[in-house]
């Protein structure tokens, strides 16, 4: 990945983006709580451990290590992404959350609608209910400024003009952090780190 990464930031910069660090770069299963209302506390923590714990022992939930398939950069909306195939194994977590979190009490949004999600019972008021994405992606650029139209067309001929060959990316390990820097912006570390899955 660092290598699609880097081939990225060398052939585009524009003042008005900002491209993601490559050791930020990652895969969201699932977010328990938007970084926008702050990290989990503890008591938050205690409560999805064994929802967690639960859903890694479902049947459905992935046996061992799995491939994804990384696809060329595109722009969507107000970033720019990095697709993944999925060899089912995502799919595979995602359903299991969702069987888990639902006997837990709670209900996640799914994709856009947000329409019949709710938190774990205990959660604070106001805090939001978690999220379960509906696509496979890891973001490497966002605007720090609205772009002009100039801009969108110099970022969507830089991807396009890149070679891109597929990008095989091999997993397994699946974690719980600790997001107190926005947008995955944290360390690889046992402190951010409170709950993991190994293949």
């Amino acid at each position: 990945m660092q290598q699609a990464h880097h081939a990225l930031a060398v052939s585009w910069v524009v003042s008005e983006a900002y491209i993601y660090p490559a050791e930020t770069l990652h895969c969201t299963i699932c977010t328990l709580r938007a970084f926008t209302a702050g990290p989990l506390e503890p008591d938050a923590m205690s409560r999805w451990r064994p929802v967690l714990d639960a859903a890694r022992a479902l049947p459905t939930w992935p046996q061992g290590a799995f491939r994804l398939k990384m696809g060329p950069p595109t722009l969507e909306g107000a970033a720019a992404i990095f697709r993944f195939e999925d060899d089912g194994a995502i799919a595979a977590m995602r359903s299991s959350l969702r069987e888990a979190i639902c006997s837990a009490g709670g209900v996640a949004a799914e994709g856009c609608d947000r329409s019949k999600a709710k938190p774990l019972p205990g959660t604070a008021e106001g805090d939001p209910p978690p999220h379960l994405p509906d696509i496979v992606h890891s973001t490497v650029l966002r605007w720090t400024a609205e772009p002009s139209e100039s801009d969108l067309e110099a970022a969507r001929a830089a991807f396009a003009s890149t070679s891109w060959e597929p990008l095989e990316v091999a997993v397994s390990t699946a974690k719980a952090v600790i997001e107190d820097i926005p947008y995955m912006h944290i360390p690889d570390d046992p402190a951010h780190t409170w709950w993991r899955w190994d293949a």
